[in-house]
């Protein structure tokens, strides 16, 4: 049974909240016209927009709400549970085609940014997880740092469906491990 509460911000660029909520698993958006940032206490950052959602393994309590650079009305549904929603709009032709393979590996990423993963433009979706005990920051370009990058806890795992580069930087050595769905 779905225990989920709605919550509706209207935020200006670059704005967060610290909303009240209950104990959760569960974070979905469900209205939003760019993307924000979410996140968890004690959970990996979590970039969200509209359509999006995930589900956590371990509750939390807290939670930031950062909106990106655009001023935007979001909602989200916040608890615990799923929300199922079916809606989707297409605009243009849609190709479906199965993915021909995955690729995964390991990477060792320390204080200077590191390519954990090329531009890949046959990429579907890339899984990463910090194996390390310290925390590792991500991002597209070999500027990354701990001040713009998204941060990717120890013991962590992110998802990513985008195709350019991937780099990470951290305090002290870590052991990346990815998998890699080319379609």
């Amino acid at each position: 049974m779905s225990q989920l509460q709605r919550y509706q911000y209207t935020l200006q660029a670059n704005e967060a909240v610290n909303p009240s909520i209950p104990n959760s698993t569960f974070i979905g958006c469900t209205s939003g016209s760019s993307i924000f940032t979410v996140y968890p206490a004690e959970l990996s950052p979590l970039v969200l927009q509209n359509g999006l959602s995930a589900k956590f393994q371990q509750q939390f309590n807290n939670v930031r709400i950062v909106n990106g650079a655009i001023a935007q009305t979001i909602e989200l549904y916040i608890g615990v549970g799923e929300l199922i929603d079916s809606r989707l709009t297409v605009s243009g032709g849609i190709s479906i085609a199965g993915n021909s393979g995955a690729t995964g590996g390991a990477v060792t990423v320390g204080s200077s940014a590191t390519l954990i993963r090329t531009a890949n433009t046959n990429r579907a979706s890339i899984l990463l997880q910090n194996l390390g005990t310290s925390d590792l920051y991500l991002g597209v370009q070999n500027t990354v740092s701990a001040s713009n990058g998204i941060l990717l806890k120890a013991d962590g795992i992110a998802s990513f469906t985008m195709q350019s580069n991937i780099y990470g930087i951290t305090a002290s050595s870590v052991d990346v491990r990815f998998i890699e769905e080319i379609s």
